[in-house]
């Protein structure tokens, strides 16, 4: 009767026992950018379609700074957001229509609505930007990077953050779009920093502004066509 009793009871207590399971998940988007990034590869995406609803020339251009000034390395242009179909021979506009299936009584289509920007390790020294406008352009520029300044072996150690973003004014307007810049080394600490915010102000005002040695500036220009 005793071995009875105790058999029960053991029995109700493993039967209390909350049950705990890790169980397999999609990976979500947070995942694949930190899979990229252990990858030496940052992605930034930006939607524009807003100038889209008339005719804009779009423009990317690339600055690099540093304690002598800024110069303005490249501006690459793209064309118009909106594509008149009616200025277009007709066989070419027979083809348009073909290859983007829009009806005969189109005359104009929109070209792009978002640009991508990545930034891809070439070597330890090189970065690789790529500019990618679905429906308008795609092209590539290396970014040469500098030593962060430690002493010993050569540091490139540099970071990626997006400008602050805020509506404009129709007409011309020139948006940074980010800001990849260099560490810089703290003696006392005996490490290289790259502490600030997370979003840069379009100003450049930013403390981490001034502190960074070396930074590139990618952005667009945006001009309304009459």
């Amino acid at each position: 009767m005793r071995i009875a009793v105790a058999a029960c009871l053991c029995f109700g207590t493993v039967s209390a026992q909350e049950q705990l399971r890790v169980r397999p998940a999609e990976v979500q988007q947070e995942d694949v950018v930190a899979a990229l990034g252990a990858l030496g590869v940052d992605v930034l995406r930006f939607d524009f379609s807003d100038f889209t609803r008339e005719n804009y020339d779009v423009a990317v251009y690339l600055d690099e700074a540093d304690s002598t000034g800024t110069e303005r390395l490249y501006t690459v242009r793209a064309g118009g957001t909106r594509q008149q179909l009616t200025r277009m021979p007709e066989e070419v506009r027979r083809g348009f229509r073909k290859e983007l299936h829009l009806p005969e009584t189109t005359t104009e289509y929109v070209r792009g609505r978002s640009l991508t920007l990545i930034f891809s390790q070439k070597n330890d020294s090189t970065k690789l930007l790529t500019v990618h406008i679905p429906g308008m352009m795609r092209f590539s520029l290396p970014l040469e990077l500098r030593d962060s300044g430690a002493g010993g072996e050569p540091r490139y150690f540099y970071s990626l953050r997006p400008f602050k973003l805020s509506a404009v004014e129709a007409g011309s307007e020139e948006i940074p779009l980010a800001f990849y810049s260099s560490g810089w080394y703290d003696p006392k600490a005996g490490v290289v920093r790259s502490c600030g915010v997370s979003e840069i102000d379009p100003a450049l005002t930013d403390e981490l502004v001034g502190l960074s040695p070396h930074y590139y500036v990618v952005g667009v220009i945006f001009e309304k066509k009459e």
